[in-house]
C-alpha cells in the first residue's frame, strides 16, 4: 500500500490516504468481509474474526498519511524545489542554498543530474540518480521517524482524560467498529451489512463516482456535479464578497455529521457561514485581508484550547510523570497502550532527536524548540477535533510555523540559517490536514472497541508507520524521475514551485505581526474562553469552542465541507424530530453506507486510474 500509495499519489494525485478516515483503510475491511462471507459458505468459518480485521484496520490507519501529503509530495519535492526553480531573477541560489548543508540534498547545483533529471526526465539511455538520494534519505530518515514516535507517544499523554474520563464519542472510530460486528460467530457478514438501508446509501455514491468516472473516458456518459457555487449573486461591496459561495457535496462528511453531536453539526456549519459574514461586515468597514486576519484569530483560539487540555489533564499527566519516574505503585498503566515510562522516554528522544537534526543543519536551539511547540499545539487541537468532532480532515491556521515565527521575531533575529532551515522542516510540518497523531489515537481508541490488546495494536501501528516510510523512498523517487515534475498530478506539479522563493521573500522583506495583529490572536483566544467556559457552565449551550476554531481560522475546511455538513446535521435533526433516538438509530446504517460507499469506489476508481490514468480528479480530497 505505501509503494502504489506513494506512486498513485504523486502521478495521479488520488491520494489514498487523506483524512482521519482514509479510504485505502476501510476498502480493505469490506474486501475482507465479503471473503469472510464467502469463506463461511464454501467452508463454515470466516478467515479473519473481528478481531482480525481491527488489526489490519489500525495498521493501514496509521500509515495512510505517510504514502500522501506528510510524506511522499512534501519531503521528497521540496528536496529538489529550490534549486529546480532557482533563477536569477528570484536570487535563490545565493540566498538561500549557501544555508542548506549538503546532506540536506541529493545536489545544491540546478545543473546536477539529480536535480535536472527531476525537472526534465532521465535522458534516453541515462540511469536514476539513486546513488545521489542516499546520503540525503539517510539524513532525514531519523527525523521522519522521530516524528512518528511523537506522534505514538503524545497520544498516551491524553488517552485517559479524553476516553475514559470525558468520554469523547470518537466518530470515526466507531465506523469500522460497526462494519466488522458480527452478531453471532457463524454470521456470514456483519450485522451491519444486513440491513437494506445501509446497501441503499452505500449505493448512492457508487453509481454516482461510477457515472462521474466513467465520464471522464466516455464524454457522452452525463456527468453528476458535485462541486458547485451559488455564482455571481451579488453586484457589488459588501456583499459581493458571498459570490461563489461553494456547495459541494461529499457524501462521507455528511454521513459522518449524521454521527456525531447534534451541537458539534449545529457549530460547524454555524460558524462557516458566520465567517462569510464577518467577511462581509469586514468589507463594509472598508477591510480586505480577511484570511489572514481570521486565521490569526484562529490561531489564538487553537492556543487557547492546547492550555485548557494540559489543564484539564493535569492529574492524568501528574500520575503520568509520578509512574515514569518514579514507578509510583498507585497509579496503573497496564490499560495504556504504552508504559508511562516508555511513553515519556519516547516522546523526550523523539523532541531531542527533531531539535538535534535542526541544530546539526544549523538553526537555532531555541528557535527550533518554538517551532516544534507551535506544531505540537496544532496536532494536539486538530486530534481532540477529529476525537470529539468525527472531522473527516482539518487544515489548521498555521500552516507552516516558520511563518510565524519570522513575523513574531523578524529574520534578523533569527538569522538566515536558522529560517532557511526551519522553512525546510517547516514544509515537513505543515501538513496537519492530514495528522498521524488523531490517527493512532482513534487507533487505540479502536482497540478498546475491539476488544484488542493495546500495546500489541500499537507496536503493530508503530512498526506498519516505520516499514511504510523505508517502502516509500524508491517509490517516490521512482515516480518523480519516470515521469519529471512537471508531468505529475495537478498538486505536486504546482505545490512547491515558490518554495525558495518564500524563503527569499521573508529574509528579505517580511510581513511582521503588528499589535493589531496580536490583538486578533487575543480576540480568538477570548472567544474560545468564552465558548468554553459557557458550554461547561451550561449543558444546553449548543455552540462548541472546537467548532469556532476550526472553521474559523482555515477558509479550506468550510468552504470544501460546510454544506455537507449542513446536510447531514439536518438529515439528524429531521430524523430525531420525526423518530426520536429510536429513528435516529434505525437510519444509522444509512448514514455508514454513504461513508462506506464512498470509501470503496473511489478506491477502486484509484486502482483503475493507476492502470488507466485520467487528466482530472474525481474529487478534491
Amino acid at each position: 500500500m505505501a509503494v502504489g500509495g506513494a506512486i498513485s499519489t504523486l502521478v495521479r494525485y488520488d491520494v489514498l490516504g487523506v483524512g482521519h478516515l482514509p479510504r485505502v483503510a476501510l476498502f480493505p475491511i469490506l474486501v475482507l468481509v465479503l471473503l469472510n462471507a464467502l469463506a463461511v459458505r464454501a467452508f463454515g468459518r470466516r478467515l479473519l474474526d473481528a478481531r482480525r480485521l481491527m488489526y489490519v484496520y489500525v495498521a493501514v490507519l496509521a500509515t495512510a498519511n505517510i504514502m500522501g501529503v506528510e510524506l511522499v509530495i512534501r519531503q521528497y519535492l521540496i528536496m529538489v524545489a529550490a534549486q529546480g526553480y532557482a533563477t536569477p531573477e528570484n536570487k535563490v541560489a545565493e540566498t538561500v542554498l549557501p544555508h542548506v548543508p549538503e546532506w540536506m540534498v541529493p545536489a545544491k547545483s540546478p545543473r546536477a543530474p539529480a536535480v535536472r533529471y527531476a525537472f526534465e526526465g532521465v535522458p534516453t539511455g541515462g540511469d536514476f540518480p539513486w546513488r545521489a538520494w542516499v546520503r540525503p534519505l539517510v539524513a532525514w530518515t531519523p527525523l521522519f521517524i522521530a516524528l512518528l514516535t511523537m506522534q505514538m507517544t503524545l497520544p498516551v499523554f491524553f488517552r485517559r482524560r479524553w476516553a475514559d474520563q470525558e468520554r469523547l464519542l470518537f466518530p470515526l472510530a466507531r465506523i469500522p467498529a460497526e462494519l466488522t460486528h458480527y452478531d453471532r460467530a457463524g454470521d456470514p457478514v456483519p450485522s451491519l451489512l444486513r440491513s437494506r438501508l445501509f446497501w441503499v446509501a452505500f449505493g448512492v455514491p457508487c453509481v454516482v463516482f461510477l457515472l462521474n468516472g466513467w465520464h471522464h473516458y466516455v464524454p457522452a456518459v452525463p456527468e453528476v456535479r458535485l462541486m458547485r457555487d451559488l455564482g455571481r449573486v451579488f453586484g457589488g461591496r459588501p456583499w459581493a464578497v458571498l459570490n461563489g459561495w461553494p456547495v459541494n457535496v461529499y457524501f462521507e462528511m455528511a454521513g459522518i455529521t449524521y454521527l456525531v453531536p447534534d451541537d458539534m453539526g449545529f457549530s460547524l456549519w454555524l460558524f462557516w457561514v458566520l465567517r462569510k459574514l464577518a467577511m462581509v461586515a469586514r468589507e463594509a468597514l472598508g477591510h480586505t485581508n480577511h484570511d489572514a486576519v481570521l486565521r490569526e484569530q484562529g490561531f489564538g483560539g487553537y492556543l487557547f484550547l492546547v492550555v485548557a487540555y494540559v489543564w484539564c489533564a493535569r492529574a492524568q499527566l501528574a500520575d503520568l510523570w509520578r509512574k515514569a519516574v518514579y514507578n509510583d505503585p498507585g497509579v496503573d498503566d497496564d490499560r495504556e497502550p504504552m508504559p508511562y515510562r516508555l511513553a515519556l522516554l519516547g516522546f523526550a528522544a523523539s523532541v531531542i532527536v527533531v531539535v538535534g537534526w535542526a541544530r546539526a543543519a544549523g538553526a537555532s536551539v531555541g528557535y527550533s524548540l518554538l517551532g516544534l511547540a507551535l506544531y505540537l499545539v496544532s496536532i494536539t487541537v486538530i486530534t481532540r477535533m477529529v476525537a470529539e468532532g468525527g472531522l473527516f480532515i482539518v487544515w489548521p491556521p498555521m500552516e507552516r510555523f516558520n511563518h510565524y515565527l519570522v513575523r513574531a521575531f523578524g529574520p534578523q533575529a533569527m538569522g538566515a540559517q536558522t529560517y532557511t532551515i526551519l522553512s525546510y522542516l517547516g514544509l515537513k510540518l505543515a501538513d496537519n490536514s492530514t495528522s498521524t497523531m488523531a490517527n493512532v489515537l482513534d487507533g487505540y481508541r479502536i482497540a478498546d472497541l475491539a476488544g484488542l490488546e493495546p500495546r500489541r495494536a500499537a507496536l503493530l501501528m508503530l512498526t506498519c508507520m516505520v516499514a511504510a516510510v523505508f517502502a516509500s523512498h524508491p517509490a517516490a523517487l521512482h515516480a518523480i524521475y519516470s515521469r519529471s515534475v512537471p508531468a505529475l498530478g495537478w498538486f505536486p506539479r504546482i505545490a512547491f514551485v515558490s518554495f525558495g522563493s518564500d524563503i527569499v521573500s521573508n529574509l528579505t522583506a517580511p510581513l511582521r505581526f503588528t499589535t493589531t495583529d496580536y490583538g486578533h490572536m487575543a480576540l480568538g483566544a477570548g472567544v474560545t474562553f468564552v465558548l468554553q467556559a459557557l458550554r461547561q457552565r451550561y449543558v444546553w449551550w449548543p455552540v462548541h469552542p472546537l467548532a469556532y476554531v476550526a472553521m474559523i481560522g482555515a477558509p479550506y475546511l468550510g468552504d470544501r465541507y460546510g454544506f455537507s455538513i449542513f446536510l447531514g446535521w439536518a438529515a439528524r435533526r429531521l430524523v430525531l424530530y420525526v423518530g426520536g433516538f429510536r429513528g435516529y438509530s434505525a437510519a444509522r446504517p444509512c448514514a455508514l453506507g454513504l461513508v462506506a460507499g464512498q470509501a470503496f469506489i473511489l478506491l477502486l476508481w484509484s486502482l483503475v486510474h493507476y492502470f488507466r490514468p485520467i487528466s482530472a480528479a474525481l474529487i478534491i480530497e
